[in-house]
């Protein structure tokens, strides 16, 4: 029977008894009639259709929101009690329409954060490795951030978000906290080096 409260569900009834919710799509394919006899096989058919189905709509609301990895979804899914088969199934099943896609994820991590919240390749690829993205895909996506020159233009940036530093008069200071900052944020030594050398030269103005 129509739910009276939640438009496009249904309620299953068996021998009178109320036995589960199920949403119209499932309930369609399903082609359930009342009167009909299910055996405990038909029935454990449809609770799996009906957890994919809530699943399903589950994610296609967080990924209207932004992208996620396929790492993300997983974890987010088994947090909400969803069955790893089912979560693995949907997880399959969205990569092959491109929904999911930890590619096109990655790219854009990166150029939100080289945009916004500029960060240096080690935090980068901390921050990818921990969304379940494969190495292989981190290292290629990372291989411009090379030259020195870029580096240092990106750290010049990120030091843009934190300029208390520039109020310190004295150059050791000033230098310690920018080694700091810029440590925190994932430059390697010899490029913090440079771009400190660089700032305390007065060659690059910030």
């Amino acid at each position: 029977t129509p739910q009276k409260r939640r438009q496009g569900r249904y309620s299953l009834f068996i021998d009178d008894d109320f036995f589960i919710g199920l949403d119209e799509e499932v309930l369609y394919h399903g082609k359930l009639k009342v009167g009909q006899e299910l055996n405990p096989d038909k029935l454990k058919e449809f609770v799996m259709r009906e957890e994919y189905t809530r699943a399903k709509q589950y994610v296609l609301f967080l990924l209207a929101r932004r992208l996620y990895s396929c790492h993300e979804v997983h974890t987010k899914l088994v947090q909400k009690g969803y069955e790893v088969p089912t979560v693995e199934k949907l997880i399959a099943d969205f990569v092959s329409k491109k929904y999911l896609n930890d590619r096109q994820f990655a790219e854009s991590w990166i150029e939100t954060r080289l945009r916004l919240r500029p960060r240096g390749p080690v935090v980068l690829r901390q921050e990818l490795v921990k969304k379940g993205i494969d190495r292989e895909i981190i290292a290629e996506l990372l291989a411009p951030l090379q030259s020195t020159d870029e580096l240092v233009a990106l750290a010049r940036k990120t030091l843009l978000k934190k300029k208390n530093y520039q109020n310190e008069s004295d150059p050791r200071k000033r230098k310690q906290k920018i080694y700091q900052y810029l440590g925190q944020k994932g430059f390697s030594p010899d490029v913090i080096r440079e771009t400190t050398r660089r700032i305390l030269e007065k060659s690059l103005e910030i």
